[in-house]
């Protein structure tokens, strides 16, 4: 991040903290490649699959996408269209930018709302997955983690909302 020997240190902290989720959806995402890969070597080798490959695929797929929203959303990481608003006043910009926030931690607020009910429910119900019998709260932890961690990293984006946007340098 910009200026990132200027952030408080409870801002450093939190940063370190989606950076870290974001190694491990990356480790995820690899350890999942890994599992289909092997799973293809052992189908031509040895003629037989890796049981629970789609189980632990799935796991992976959860994890790295969960867990690199929080980073995503605390450098500002995802698509913008900003042809229509780059001309726009710095004002006009700015309360975009807060709105803009405001709505991704309301929306972010109502899937964890919905992700703990729901890892509630699969938890009481004693749920898991389908070969290899691992519990399902497993493909939770990850979800809720990111997204409780993504609130935070877009309400952090109203910090920023004053700063004039970042016109790429092809503009």
């Amino acid at each position: 991040m910009p200026g990132a020997g200027r952030q408080p240190r409870l801002a450093r902290l939190f940063t370190r903290l989606c950076e870290g989720c974001a190694l491990l959806a990356g480790i995820a995402l690899a350890g999942g490649m890994l599992v289909v890969l092997a799973d293809v070597a052992t189908r031509r080798t040895l003629g037989s699959p890796i049981t629970g490959v789609t189980d632990l695929v799935q796991l992976a797929v959860i994890a790295s996408a969960c867990l690199a929203l929080p980073l995503a959303f605390l450098r500002g990481g995802h698509v913008a269209v900003e042809f229509v608003t780059r001309n726009w006043p710095l004002r006009a910009q700015r309360v975009l930018r807060t709105l803009v926030a405001l709505a991704e931690a309301s929306l972010l607020i109502l899937l964890l709302r919905y992700g703990l009910s729901q890892a509630a429910a699969r938890f009481s119900f004693g749920d898991v997955s389908p070969t290899l019998g691992l519990p399902v709260l497993l493909y939770w932890a990850p979800y809720l983690l990111g997204v409780a961690l993504s609130v935070p990293a877009a309400l952090l984006a109203l910090s920023t909302a004053h700063r004039p946007l970042k016109l790429d340098q092809n503009d």
